[in-house]
């Protein structure tokens, strides 16, 4: 049961929709299932060229507002729906991924409402079929009465929360403002990290999955992939402004190990980003050496440098990935 001020809250589930016909019925489905029903579904259909606007417009029910604007990315429809959203929480969802049954009532019901708490779940990641998923315990998986220190430990551990395992109020999003329209990538990531800023405390629903599909790799162009590994060096760019301009001691120096992560995860692609991005750890106050995660890095970087040690890091990397399909080659004969 829900109870006390919780009963009455009306939750907003916003599903930005870009060409998702295959996968958008499921999603919405997966809304109208919940064991909480006190919800409004509010799809905006990014620009689509396919029929999603029209398999939405033929459901014909009364709890969908369905809107329509020219193609502007994610972060564009997320504004515009929690825009006209009602609710007194905002539940994002992606068109291609979808909750368990019990998710947005177990988190109503951890919410305390006399204060702007954040609530997230488990994440379960899936490809075609939910009949295989993976899931990963991470060390985040568990309250945490500081929003700065849950920050702190999910960069420094490089773990992460999916966007739909969060319920956030909506008062949060009116301090801390709507979605970064400029972002093309990792605008998660930024639009969270102001969220918490203004949160109470952060609290982990231990009962729900959000699934979340994940596709093959991508095959990106160099000229694109150099786009989106700039947008990710100036997410992280606005964070760290923060952090100086608040003086969130506490952060500088895990978001000075989520930059060198992030050059171990581009590299050798991105090898030109490899001098700002060092430049960029300095001015947070640290070397290079002081910011590897390991003991075995650290005692590379000292024999060899950060070169080598980056070339090391991928060339096992690449290892373990003509390992996996090999593996997977071999079960499927």
């Amino acid at each position: 049961m829900v109870n006390g001020l919780q009963r009455n809250a009306l939750v907003s589930v916003v599903i930005p929709m870009y060409n998702s016909e295959r996968f958008i019925l499921q999603c919405i489905d997966s809304v109208l299932a919940q064991t909480y029903q006190h919800l409004e579904i509010i799809v905006v259909d990014d620009g689509s060229q396919d029929n999603s606007y029209e398999l939405v417009k033929a459901l014909q029910q009364e709890r969908i507002t369905l809107i329509q604007q020219v193609n502007a990315g994610a972060a564009s429809a997320r504004n515009a729906g929690v825009k006209v959203a009602k609710g007194d929480f905002i539940q994002f969802l992606d068109a291609d991924d979808f909750l368990s049954a019990d998710k947005i009532q177990n988190q109503i019901q951890l919410i305390n409402p006399e204060r702007t708490n954040l609530v997230f779940c488990q994440h379960a990641i899936f490809q075609a079929s939910t009949n295989t998923v993976i899931t990963t315990e991470q060390s985040i998986y568990k309250s945490f009465p500081s929003p700065i220190d849950f920050l702190q430990q999910s960069w420094e551990k490089g773990e992460f929360v999916a966007t739909h395992s969060w319920l956030v109020p909506i008062k949060l999003i009116h301090e801390a403002g709507g979605w970064n329209e400029n972002l093309a990538k990792n605008e998660d990531g930024e639009f969270f990290f102001r969220i918490l800023l203004k949160s109470d405390a952060v609290l982990f629903d231990a009962k729900s999955l959000a699934y979340y599909r994940k596709y093959g790799e991508n095959s990106l162009s160099q000229r694109k992939s150099d786009e989106l590994n700039n947008a990710v060096l100036h997410s992280y760019d606005l964070i760290r402004d923060r952090i100086l301009s608040e003086n969130l001691t506490q952060l500088r120096k895990p978001l000075a190990v989520m930059y060198l992560k992030f050059l171990f995860q581009i590299y050798p692609r991105g090898r030109a980003l490899k001098a700002p991005v060092l430049e960029r750890i300095n001015k947070l106050g640290f070397e290079e050496q002081e910011v590897l995660q390991s003991q075995k890095l650290r005692n590379l970087h000292a024999r060899y440098g950060l070169e080598r040690v980056l070339w090391l890091s991928y060339v096992k990397k690449r290892a373990l990935l003509y390992t996996k399909r090999l593996l997977q080659r071999f079960r499927k004969q």
